[in-house]
């Protein structure tokens, strides 16, 4: 139950940043149209991908060396220097298939002919 209040915690100021450099819905909640969904879905996607995961990425790592540190001076012992090597591993698989999946769908989609603006919907 801590993890998940401190997840949503994190989340909170995002949502913020969200309201201020990233309007994530583009219409009002009755003039919206199928093209204006998938522009919404669209910057929920980049939201996530581009201002979510990095800051969150950067924590982890953060806290997993304070773990080494922490590990190597003999106070957590083998187990805790063992637990910060698994959420650098857990990280950095978490970035390559966020980043990942994006570029292989960017070179797929350009291998098609489509224009490298692809991930940009204009309404």
């Amino acid at each position: 139950m801590k993890k998940i209040l401190i997840i949503s915690l994190l989340f909170i100021p995002a949502l913020v940043l969200a309201q201020d450099y990233l309007p994530l819905v583009p219409c009002s909640i009755f003039d919206c149209t199928l093209c204006q969904l998938f522009k919404m879905l669209s910057n929920i996607y980049n939201f996530i991908l581009f201002m979510v995961i990095p800051p969150l990425a950067a924590l982890i790592i953060a806290i997993g060396g304070f773990m080494y540190i922490v590990g190597g001076t003999g106070r957590g012992g083998p187990e805790l220097i063992g637990q910060a090597k698994k959420l650098f591993v857990a990280v950095a698989i978490g970035m390559v298939i966020a980043y990942g999946s994006w570029v292989i769908i960017n070179l797929f989609l350009s291998m098609l002919g489509f224009p490298q603006t692809w991930h940009t919907i204009n309404c």
